[in-house]
């Protein structure tokens, strides 16, 4: 019998490991409701001495699920004799620039830098400069919930239940509320209506929630005029003078909303149908611009003796 090189067998039992090896190495996406976050922070100095430089640095991140537009703007900067350069993915702006416009993919991270050069002066005590910038972005929501629509004849209890898709990732959530109707029993059993009648109005809620954690000074949640779109089906508003939040005419034009708050229209199914059980679904698609703020001070000290 010939033998087998032991090299030879060694390099076969490798390959034969590799081949039947089930380890995955690659990682499921961990996407955040906190969709622009920085990361690895860094002052050079926070007591710079006249004539020195300092610097603040950081990387903006996108943790979202699509890719992102983030525009990073300094402010409250420090005035006469100071120098300020702007750096924008290692890319170095223009004398006076002091804002940073960045397109980022899904996980995608870009460095932005500025350098302060302080003017050389006499001064006798420590001097503090509280430095500002915010961060912001545009993002979109959506989401839909479903509501079972019966004759309240043929069907008393709808087969279906009132649902929710799942919310979208991002820093504004939408929580629907089901129709509540009476309270009863029956068997013993205790029953709420969490369903519509077809024959009568029944109000939907939306609480538009802020789910996100901005680790900064977050500006007003505004969603503003004709930035949110509802679409119907199988159900419409209500006429008049029933109360509905929205402009009936015109489900894309819905009025201002802030953030935390609750909208709600009454709704009425659209259409005569012959069916004792109908599912009307309601969805909403929601942009709005996301900013908070942070800073950081920075205290020129004395010319050491």
């Amino acid at each position: 019998m010939k033998k087998i090189p032991l090299f030879l067998l060694i390099a076969s039992i490798v390959i034969l490991s590799g081949c039947t090896s089930n380890t995955n190495t690659n990682k499921p996406f961990q996407y955040s409701n906190n969709v622009v976050t920085t990361e690895n922070y860094l002052v050079t100095t926070t007591n710079p001495y006249p004539g020195t430089t300092t610097s603040i640095s950081f990387n903006v991140k996108n943790n979202g699920d699509k890719p992102v537009e983030t525009k990073v703007d300094f402010f409250n900067v420090p005035g006469s004799g100071w120098s300020l350069q702007l750096f924008c993915n290692d890319v170095k702006q223009n004398d006076g620039v002091l804002e940073c416009n960045q397109d980022l993919a899904q996980f995608e991270s870009k460095p932005v830098k500025l350098v302060l050069t302080v003017p050389t002066q006499n001064i006798q005590s420590p001097v503090p400069f509280t430095i500002a910038y915010s961060i912001g972005y545009e993002w979109n929501g959506t989401r839909s919930a479903s509501i079972p629509i019966i004759d309240g004849i043929t069907k008393t209890i709808p087969v279906s239940k009132f649902s929710q898709s799942v919310q979208t990732y991002g820093p504004i959530a939408v929580e629907f509320g089901a129709p509540v109707g009476r309270t009863y029993k029956v068997n013993n059993q205790v029953i709420t209506e969490r369903w519509g009648y077809a024959d009568r109005p029944f109000e939907i809620t939306m609480d538009f929630k802020h789910v996100g954690n901005p680790s900064g000074d977050l500006q007003p949640l505004i969603i503003k005029p004709g930035s949110i779109k509802m679409t119907l089906n199988n159900m419409k508003p209500a006429d008049d003078p029933i109360y509905c939040a929205f402009d009936k005419a015109d489900l894309t034009n819905i009025k201002k909303v802030d953030v935390p708050s609750q909208v709600s229209c009454n709704m009425v199914q659209d259409t005569a149908t012959n069916s004792p059980e109908v599912t009307g679904i309601v969805s909403i698609d929601y942009n709005y611009n996301y900013t908070f703020t942070k800073s950081e001070t920075i205290i020129v000290q004395p010319n050491p003796q």
